[in-house]
């Protein structure tokens, strides 16, 4: 998903609308967990199951077009953004 892309194509036809599902789920206090953190968590003396961080990341590569698009054909602002943001 690409911010503002959808104000740069065409919407969505009855068809692709009627394949899409969307999930929905519910958030209850203490089932979710999500942290981001630039450094390792609080040391206890508790023993304790693992405790550390798994690093993630979100890299943008090189877009490639459809094979129908010329190589030429000028990227659009969205993903121009997108690069900039995420690119590797």
């Amino acid at each position: 998903m690409i911010p503002d892309r959808s104000t740069e194509v065409p919407g969505p036809t009855g068809k692709q609308l009627a394949g899409t599902s969307a999930l929905a789920l519910t958030i209850r206090p203490g089932q979710w967990t999500v942290k981001e953190r630039n450094a390792p968590p609080t040391r206890t003396d508790a023993p304790g199951p693992w405790a550390g961080v798994v690093p993630l990341r979100t890299v943008a590569e090189r877009p490639v077009p459809a094979p129908w698009i010329s190589d030429d054909a000028p990227l659009p602002a969205s993903v121009q953004r997108l690069i900039a943001r995420y690119g590797s």
